[in-house]
């Protein structure tokens, strides 16, 4: 199991405050993080994938019983974000096979079923810079919900989806989100209908 405690959370940037005493425990199960544009959701994501540091407050990452350090943080964790780029000049095959040299997948897939899950085999060997915005992020998706990973983080998934898409992500979110830490931050009621609990920004403000 992996957890993420975090106590008495806050963070600005200058004299703007974006939240302030975020106080909650993750563990196993999937969490929407909701909230209008500009609440804060993407900032608190990224502090709980590492990408930021708090200005106030503790946040500790445990994996069973041992404490995890920040710079471990990666091992742990998948994350499909719109500030998280793929590589332009790779091919959809290409940007498969770079991820399975540094994570593994889920158990019993390899890239060849990894690329068929993703729906996009027709254009394997197509640049991303090539990808519709569609494509771009139903490959992002996949390289998140499809790696070996305790945690899964994904900012705005459904982002650029249509409903064909869309449920294609709903419904490899709800297979390979099993036994999972998922963290969902969005303000689609699509996104957030797929996690068991919800927080609102709102509540930190």
């Amino acid at each position: 199991m992996f957890q993420i405690d975090c106590h008495n959370l806050s963070k600005s940037f200058g004299l703007t405050p974006i939240f302030k005493n975020f106080t909650y425990k993750f563990d196993e199960g999937s969490y929407g993080i909701a909230g209008a544009n500009g609440s804060g959701k993407s900032t608190l994501i990224k502090i709980l994938s590492g990408f930021l540091t708090p200005t106030n407050g503790n946040i500790s990452f445990i994996h069973g019983d041992k404490a995890v350090e920040i710079e471990d943080l990666y091992r742990y964790v998948s994350i499909a974000a719109p500030y998280i780029e793929l590589y332009p000049d790779l091919t959809v095959l290409e940007s498969i096979d770079y991820q399975s040299k540094f994570k593994s997948w889920y158990p019993s897939l390899n890239n060849k079923s990894i690329l068929d899950l993703s729906e996009l085999s027709l254009a394997k060997d197509r640049p991303v810079k090539f990808l519709s915005s569609g494509m771009r992020q139903r490959l992002k998706l996949t390289l998140c919900l499809l790696s070996d990973t305790n945690v899964m983080i994904l900012d705005e998934p459904t982002t650029n989806l249509d409903i064909n898409a869309q449920n294609w992500f709903a419904e490899l979110f709800k297979i390979y989100g099993k036994n999972r830490l998922s963290l969902i931050a969005s303000n689609e009621i699509f996104d957030l209908d797929l996690c068991q609990k919800r927080l609102l920004m709102q509540d930190f403000k």
